[in-house]
């Protein structure tokens, strides 16, 4: 359902309706590593552009902060009622990452505040029907 590519370009991330994500060698084609921990199929998937973070949302109402190098799953967020549809982090400052979900809204997170009950910053409430999309302005960060 997604792809995302490494900051290396080397690797690429995919997410499907086999409920994981896949890490691929760009280069071979090959799959390295599965990722597994969604209860069901996988909506979208992105890589961060700096660290070594992988971040995807799926049909199970979650977002998940995965570890490419160990697989490991690093944090589940459960604030969606519905499928998420759509994962992003923001390419300027690389701490801010958002996901838009069936439940009608919009969240951003900060990474900074994963020990936190609830890491979500804003929660964009206000609209009629499922949120497909999102995107980053290319040059401010708030």
């Amino acid at each position: 359902r997604g792809i995302s590519f490494s900051p290396s370009d080397l690797k690429l991330c995919s997410g499907g309706d086999d409920l994981k994500v896949k890490i691929w060698d760009f280069e071979t084609g090959r799959e390295e590593k599965v990722l597994e921990g969604h209860g069901f199929d996988v909506k979208s998937v992105a890589w961060h552009p700096e660290k070594s973070l992988i971040l995807s949302g799926g049909r199970d109402n979650v977002c998940k902060l995965w570890n490419p190098r160990s697989g490991k799953e690093l944090n589940t967020l459960t604030g969606h009622k519905n499928t998420v549809n759509f994962v992003s982090w923001n390419p300027l400052n690389g701490n801010w990452f958002v996901s838009t979900s069936r439940d009608k809204t919009v969240r951003v997170y900060d990474l900074r505040m994963m020990r936190e009950k609830d890491p979500c910053m804003h929660i964009l409430s206000d609209h009629g029907a499922e949120v497909y999309a999102a995107a980053w302005h290319p040059m401010y960060e708030s």
